[in-house]
């Protein structure tokens, strides 16, 4: 893709005589490619920004990976957020004794404090031991 001011100097870097070049406006040069692709050409005209020329195709193909990629984040960020709540509703549920709270040392060695689901993420997390790279 390129905006139509790029177009227009490549198209220019053709032109063997250097007055021929200056002839073509921008305007002109998009009225000529308006003519010749008519609708498989799309020019996205945005006030303040520079104008984009794209082919339908490529323009299809664009718009549909960044549909893609919106959507993909979308339901990863759901599936974090149906975790979260997975997670804290378990820690919700989980028998607690206000009276005297566990140590650090309690709450990573001892299952009963530490509802499943948050074990295996923290498990997931957190590796328990480092590998040796001076061994591979």
């Amino acid at each position: 893709m390129y905006t139509l001011e790029e177009l227009h100097d490549v198209m220019s870097d053709f032109c063997e005589d250097d007055a021929m070049s200056e002839l073509y406006f921008v305007k002109h040069v998009k009225r000529l490619l308006k003519d010749f692709y008519s609708e498989d050409i799309i020019f996205s005209e945005i006030n303040g920004r520079r104008n984009v020329v794209c082919f339908k195709d490529v323009c299809h193909v664009v718009l549909s990976d960044k549909w893609y990629q919106d959507m993909i984040l979308v339901l990863l960020l759901r599936r974090l957020r149906d975790a979260a709540r997975l997670i804290a509703s378990e820690i919700r549920q989980m028998p607690y004794s206000t009276l005297q709270y566990p140590t650090v040392e309690e709450m990573t060695l001892n299952d009963e404090v530490v509802p499943p689901l948050l074990h295996m993420f923290i498990q997931s997390l957190v590796r328990p031991t480092v590998k040796d790279w001076h061994k591979l």
